[in-house]
């Protein structure tokens, strides 16, 4: 999809995935973000968000999740490929380094000062 949307706007042609313009699902994205933000920051949505959550994890399992859900042979064996792609869109994307560098230096620093009591 990066490449196509390269590609497109090296040539000034609309780019539309699927039936969605690039455009719209970066806003919908985006307030989709800044929605979960507010809720999770505002304990009384909590509960909202809590069931938006389940809602939506009971629509995706339905009945329940199986070994065979789990221990698919074809989820195990594109796992470490999927990890090898997310980490190299990691890398080209620096802000979300930024980010996990920040959250990981946060853990190191709560830990230490834990362990230290």
């Amino acid at each position: 999809m990066q490449v196509a949307e390269y590609l497109a706007n090296a040539f000034e042609a609309e780019l539309i995935l699927g039936d969605a313009r690039i455009s719209e699902t970066i806003k919908k994205l985006k307030h989709s973000y800044a929605e979960t933000l507010r809720q999770i920051l505002n304990p009384f949505k909590w509960k909202k968000l809590i069931e938006k959550i389940l809602k939506s994890l009971f629509a995706v399992i339905g009945g329940g999740i199986g070994f065979r859900d789990v221990f698919d042979p074809a989820i195990l064996l594109s796992g470490p490929i999927a990890i090898l792609r997310y980490f190299i869109a990691a890398v080209k994307h620096r802000s979300i380094v930024l980010v996990l560098f920040g959250f990981s230096f946060f853990h190191l620093w709560m830990n230490g000062s834990s362990s230290s009591r």
